[in-house]
């Protein structure tokens, strides 16, 4: 997972760059585990990034894919 320069660790979404607060290390689960994607769209994820995307991109990209499968 990429991280911001400073020593808190904070994650950077490496889509899009911004710092995100990854709920799955203080709470346990992640509001991104609500989005559903296939395991395609997951396996192309893994193969174009390395580390946890935020919820933001996450959202776009299952609806893009839903576009996608429903063309």
């Amino acid at each position: 997972m990429a991280t911001s320069s400073n020593s808190s660790q904070i994650p950077v979404c490496p889509r899009c760059g911004q710092a995100f607060c990854c709920q799955l290390t203080t709470q346990g689960s992640c509001v991104c585990s609500e989005i559903t994607l296939s395991e395609q769209t997951l396996s192309d994820l893994r193969t174009h990034y390395e580390g946890c995307l935020c919820l933001k991109c996450l959202q776009e990209i299952a609806r893009a894919y839903a576009v996608l499968l429903d063309t």
